[in-house]
């Protein structure tokens, strides 16, 4: 692929190698990219840029071909620039095993052969068997990272151990065994601590995501990031460590907000990694609903959905029924005529208080969140239940003291809320 960064240059060395290809009797793929176009369009620097278009058109020319393997020409030389940039710019242990010597790619098998051998090396083969090959004259510039890297750096490193390409090239695969080792035993415990999961939130065990090594708790959390498709570029170990940080140390409630629109939320038992937007944190900040109940009946409500039924006496095949249809279902029974018609559905208000069964004064509706450990994100939305006298009702949790049930054979009103 011609980047069409260097001008004539790159259409000349575009040239020399379609005329070795005819020479050799090789088949060859050729295309002009305009890189500096594409990285101006989409924000982005040439480098990523041209890595993009290329890989683009591997991808393209492998599937027309039907191509399962897509050799590359990685040396040595690049992987000690590669292990020297990550180290100073830090990196765990997937960046620490360098440049793959083979990877799946989109549909084919990536493989750099020449990951043992240095440009040296290459070069003396070439001039040994008189093969002719040409020098991109950006590689002699100190423009880049790398190339400052291959002048100043390299040199002195090989001269503390000439056969630094080897070592490299060893020392890279045992750290990548041992990468890969370790993502398995994280993958295995991620299915563990997920409780629960659906396309924008995660649900997690907090207390068994503790029981794991420090490094197996940043790669479920890595593998999580994955789970959502969430960008990593934006991340960085600093916001991991914030992370483990909750997990280990801060009691009660805590909330991170992170890069990508991610919400992390530590309560009680459990951790919630999702993806929120700024106008669904403030909706729910906001939400407030009430829906007045006249009679008995069957009563259906969206905000929140819930379904909502009142009638006289026991129904067992009723209560069965309501169990079968939702995930949640709430119950509790109250003597008829105990309770003061119009009742009112609604979430919490400041102040709320219910005087619960067996309770002589009143008990803030709060504190009974908290008593009964109630994820904060939870209790804006949480249901409760009043008549004109006050709060009979907080589903769930408390029932009021008036109108309580003794006897079975008494006339009572059941009451069941089924949520999903």
């Amino acid at each position: 692929m011609n980047h069409q960064l260097r001008g004539q240059e790159a259409d000349l060395d575009q040239e020399w190698v379609e005329q070795i290809c005819r020479e050799w009797g090789i088949e060859c793929i050729s295309k002009k990219v305009d890189v500096a176009k594409y990285a101006k369009e989409h924000h982005l620097s040439k480098q990523v840029a041209a890595r993009e278009c290329r890989y683009q058109l591997f991808s393209q020319v492998a599937k027309e071909n039907q191509a399962t393997k897509l050799a590359l020409a990685h040396h040595g030389d690049d992987q000690i620039e590669t292990m020297v940039m990550r180290l100073v710019r830090g990196a765990g242990l997937a960046g620490l095993s360098g440049i793959p010597t083979k990877r799946k790619g989109d549909s084919y098998m990536i493989v750099r052969p020449f990951m043992s051998v240095g440009k040296r090396e290459i070069e003396t083969y070439c001039r040994e068997h008189r093969i002719s090959y040409r020098e991109d004259s950006s590689n002699l510039r100190d423009d880049y990272t790398r190339n400052w890297i291959r002048h100043h750096i390299s040199p002195l490193l090989f001269q503390l151990n000439p056969n630094l390409h080897q070592v490299i090239h060893e020392t890279t695969s045992l750290i990548r065994e041992e990468d890969e080792l370790l993502e398995e035993m994280a993958q295995n415990y991620v299915k563990q601590v997920i409780e629960s999961e659906s396309m924008n939130k995660i649900t997690m065990n907090l207390s068994l995501i503790k029981t794991l090594p420090l490094p197996l708790q940043r790669r479920v959390i890595l593998l999580i990031l994955s789970y959502l498709q969430i960008e990593r570029s934006s991340w960085s170990k600093v916001h991991i460590d914030q992370i483990l940080e909750i997990i280990q140390n801060e009691k009660g409630s805590k909330t991170l907000d992170m890069p990508d629109q991610v919400q992390v939320v530590k309560e009680y038992h459990q951790l919630y990694i999702m993806k929120v937007s700024s106008e669904s944190q403030q909706d729910q900040s906001t939400l407030d609903y009430l829906h007045s109940i006249s009679h008995l009946g069957e009563y259906h409500f969206s905000t929140p959905p819930i379904q909502m039924i009142l009638y006289q006496g026991i129904d067992r095949k009723k209560e069965e029924e309501w169990e079968s249809l939702f995930s949640r279902v709430w119950k509790t029974h109250f003597l008829e005529g105990s309770l003061q018609f119009p009742l009112v559905l609604r979430n919490r208000r400041s102040g709320d208080r219910i005087q619960p069964i067996g309770m002589e004064g009143h008990k803030k509706v709060k504190d009974i969140f908290i008593d009964e450990k109630v994820p904060v994100r939870k209790r804006q939305d949480w249901p409760i239940l009043t008549d004109q006298a006050g709060i009979i009702w907080v589903p769930g949790l408390k029932r009021s003291n008036r109108g309580k049930v003794t006897e079975t054979r008494q006339n009572i009103i059941t009451i069941m809320i089924g949520t999903d």
